[in-house]
């Protein structure tokens, strides 16, 4: 990896480290020096601020959450099926690791400005994934706001369980928040169906291959 990776690397750890134990909004430059064991013009070497770090590796992780839920939905039939897949890898992604979840769901809140855009263009790509169930309709009736009201209230749903940590709950969330989303496009009889899909016990399906 070399000096300059292997400085890298543990600036961005240690910041992870500060951000789960803290939470972003109450690191100090002075902490995270002192945790990597890095001084101040190592720091500026590879970031100019604590927000182009934390930016570093939430991009990452925002790109590989969006990789999986992307494949997820690409990889199913109907627009019903597609959007409960990547509900299903929503859950999971959250569910294998709860720091990864919290930055990327809590903790990017507090992060700054470019930390929101990075966090807004993937809101926008799952908006455009819930707006697919306009094509399910005859009618003109709803507009793109309708997925970004429903996205937007299942965003802040995940964010509290995440918050509260009890991924449990979250899983069992998962159909309530499909009839949350089915409804606007499809009506309450194919809401309800979701809703009862959940209630049955019916195994989500098989993640696709990553």
């Amino acid at each position: 990896m070399g000096q300059e990776g292997d400085e890298r690397a543990r600036i961005q750890r240690a910041l992870i480290e500060l951000t789960l134990e803290h939470g972003f909004a109450e690191v100090r430059l002075a902490q995270l020096l002192q945790r990597a064991e890095v001084s101040q013009e190592e720091f500026r070497r590879h970031f100019g601020d604590l927000e182009e770090c934390f930016c570093s590796f939430y991009l990452e992780m925002r790109d590989e959450f969006m990789r999986r839920v992307g494949a997820a939905f690409l990889a199913e039939k109907g627009w019903r099926n597609q959007i409960r897949a990547a509900a299903w890898e929503t859950a999971a992604f959250i569910g294998e690791d709860l720091g990864r979840a919290r930055i990327s769901f809590v903790e990017v809140w507090f992060a700054g400005e470019r930390a929101k855009l990075i966090r807004d263009e993937a809101m926008q790509a799952l908006f455009a994934m819930i707006d697919a169930g306009r094509q399910e309709r005859d009618d003109d009736s709803i507009s793109a706001l309708t997925a970004e009201f429903v996205g937007s209230a299942v965003y802040q749903r995940l964010q509290t369980g995440i918050e509260r940590g009890d991924l449990a709950a979250l899983e069992a969330e998962v159909p309530e928040l499909m009839y949350a989303v089915v409804l606007p496009y499809l009506g309450r009889e194919a809401a309800e169906e979701e809703l009862n899909r959940g209630r049955e016990g019916r195994a989500p399906p098989p993640p696709p291959d990553r």
